[in-house]
């Protein structure tokens, strides 16, 4: 009787190992899986903030070409070279954002432009002005030397000549 007894006792301390061994396993499969969700999330997040900066960005820029359109054909930049975005506590990634922007004349010609739906009248045709088409994109660099440097947003657009901010506008932010 003691020797099964003994037997017995060595049954469940392997039993016991066994599923102390299993249970680190499950338990460690659950915190791998939870921290890969936790490191998703946490770059997606970042991606979404690097896009949130790329669109305000790209903004000012539209913004800066509709105050004085652009007389090149093609320019890029970093932000951080332009004089409105030297201020490191306000724009801090600056640096890490650049642009690229392509400018280009459409002429409207015999009332036509690129979309079939778009009709001037005949009358109309002699006062029109060919319409600036730019396309503005944005890129993010995340190492050092630009060969981590990605493409955020494109934006293409055209400028109106319309004016958009008004003289007061102009005169009390000093954009004139």
């Amino acid at each position: 009787m003691i020797l099964s007894l003994a037997g017995s006792s060595g049954r469940r301390r392997a039993f016991v190992l066994l599923d102390v061994i299993l249970s680190i396993t499950i338990l460690s499969v659950v915190a791998l899986t939870a921290l890969r969700s936790f490191h998703l999330s946490l770059r997606s997040v970042r991606h979404s903030e690097i896009a949130e900066r790329a669109a305000m960005y790209a903004d000012a820029k539209l913004q800066e070409f509709e105050l004085a359109e652009p007389t090149w054909e093609t320019a890029e930049g970093c932000f951080a070279d332009d004089p409105f975005y030297v201020d490191a506590e306000m724009f801090p990634d600056a640096g890490e954002f650049f642009w690229e922007a392509e400018v280009d004349e459409i002429a409207i010609g015999d009332g036509l432009l690129d979309y079939p739906h778009v009709r001037l009248a005949r009358r109309d045709e002699d006062k029109t002005r060919p319409l600036t088409q730019v396309r503005l994109r944005v890129y993010h660099d995340d190492g050092p030397g630009g060969q981590s440097r990605r493409m955020v947003i494109e934006i293409d657009t055209f400028l109106l000549g319309a004016e958009r901010f008004t003289n007061q506008a102009r005169r009390l932010n000093e954009l004139f």
